[in-house]
Order: structure tokens, then sequence, then C-alpha cells
């Protein structure tokens, strides 16, 4: 056996399963959920034209949960519709500048 086959050999044998436990255990285990969805809080945000103020002000109110992956702030896609079911969330509208 030459020295590329036997490395190759190692790294499928050996490396891999330390590698892939090593990624399965560094991945959070909200994105390993493929059923769950999240909005970012800048999406959030916009669909709701309101300010990053505001969206805290929802989240410190117990109206949205946050989640926190990877350092970004997520609000689950669910726990989002669920609020404005409830009418818990109001989309602002600006009303238009007077001249």
């Amino acid at each position: 056996m030459d020295y590329s086959s036997y490395l190759r050999s190692f790294c499928q044998e050996v490396l891999r399963p330390i590698i892939v436990d090593a990624v399965k255990e560094a991945v959070p285990k909200e994105l390993q959920k493929k059923d769950k969805q999240y909005y970012t809080r800048k999406q959030v945000c916009e669909m709701l034209h309101i300010s990053a103020p505001t969206f805290y002000s929802y989240v410190d109110k117990g109206i949205l949960t946050k989640v926190k992956i990877e350092g970004k702030t997520l609000i689950e896609v669910s726990d989002f519709e669920r609020a404005v079911a409830a009418k818990q969330l109001v989309r602002y509208k600006h009303s238009p500048k007077k001249k």
C-alpha cells in the first residue's frame, strides 16, 4: 500500500467520524432541526415597519421570544405568526407628511 492510499484510508476511517461528531456538537441544535424556520430581527422590523428599539420592546414584554444563534437575533416563524394572529403585533403605518 502506498502512502497516498494509506493516508486516504486513514482520513476516511479515523478522521472523518471525528470531524462529523465535532461538527454535530458545534452546530447549535436549533439549526440541526430542519422543521424550524426563523426570521431575522431585520426581517421582522421590515415586515412590521418598526424600529429595532420597538422590536426589543416586544421581546422585553414577552410578545416575541428571541433566539440567539451564532450572534444573530432570530424569531421563530411560528412564534411571529402566533403573535400576529393574536393581534399582539401591529404593523405601523406612517401618515403622509403634510406640506
